[in-house]
C-alpha cells in the first residue's frame, strides 16, 4: 500500500464492492466500454473478478480510481492486461495518475511465454 497525503493506493478487498459498481456505473460510456452499461444490481467481485485483482486508489479514503489486472491472454503478448476507471472529477489529479503509474510497474516485466525485449 501507498500513499501521498490523502491519497492512498491499495488493493480492493470485499467491503469496497458498492463502492467500485458506484464508480463502473457513473464511468460506463459508449466510447470506451464495448460490454452494456451495467445494471444497478450488477455485482464487481465473481469467480471470474476477485478482489486480489483490483488496486484502488483512495482519496480522503473514497474510492476514486482502480485498476484490474489479470494473466495476460495470447494477443497482445504482454505480461498482464486489465482495466481501469476513475470519477471523470478525479481523472486529472493524482489519483488517477498515481493509480495509472503504480499498476503499469507489474505490466513493464514479462510474463510466462512472453517475448524478451
Amino acid at each position: 500500500m501507498t500513499s501521498d497525503d490523502d491519497l492512498t493506493i491499495r488493493p480492493a478487498r470485499p467491503e469496497d464492492e458498492p463502492g467500485l459498481a458506484a464508480l463502473d456505473r457513473a464511468s460506463w460510456s459508449t466510447l470506451s466500454d464495448v460490454a452494456p452499461e451495467p445494471p444497478a444490481e450488477d455485482s464487481v467481485f465473481d469467480e471470474r473478478h476477485t478482489p486480489d485483482q483490483y488496486l484502488l486508489a483512495l482519496l480522503d479514503r473514497r474510492i476514486v480510481g482502480y485498476v484490474r489486472q489479470v494473466p495476460a491472454t495470447r494477443w497482445p503478448p504482454t505480461g498482464t492486461s486489465g482495466r481501469s476507471r476513475a470519477w471523470p472529477s478525479t481523472t486529472r489529479c493524482a489519483a488517477g495518475a498515481s493509480a495509472a503509474g503504480w499498476s503499469r510497474r507489474p505490466a513493464r516485466r514479462p510474463g510466462p511465454g512472453a517475448p524478451a525485449r
